[in-house]
């Protein structure tokens, strides 16, 4: 039986990390919940946002989380959205060292 933290943590990795039993029993689960396949898509293009440093997708980034019935990740998008200059200028420093090892 599959722990929540192990299926977080699979979501939160970089894809390329994952070995093959890893990436089958994720799969499995995603097919079961598309609400999980949409915050691994979510996740997966806010790591690379912030590894790209492309600050100038933030906005779009949180129009598409509100596209999908996330509520918990719309919290964290209107949070980016408040604080939306602080997000841009540490966009390429603070949060790229946090996202270290999905890259």
């Amino acid at each position: 039986m599959l722990k929540p933290q192990q299926i977080t943590n699979w979501i939160m990795w970089n894809p390329q990390h994952l070995c093959e039993d890893e990436e089958r029993q994720l799969g499995e689960v995603l097919t079961q919940c598309p609400e999980l396949t949409a915050v691994r898509g979510h996740v997966h293009a806010f790591a690379r946002m912030v590894c790209d440093l492309g600050g100038d997708r933030l906005p779009a980034w949180t129009d598409a989380v509100h596209a999908d019935d996330l509520p918990a990740l719309h919290a964290f998008a209107d949070g980016l959205r408040r604080d939306h200059q602080a997000v841009i200028a540490g966009v390429g420093v603070h949060l790229n060292v946090a996202l270290a090892r999905f890259s």
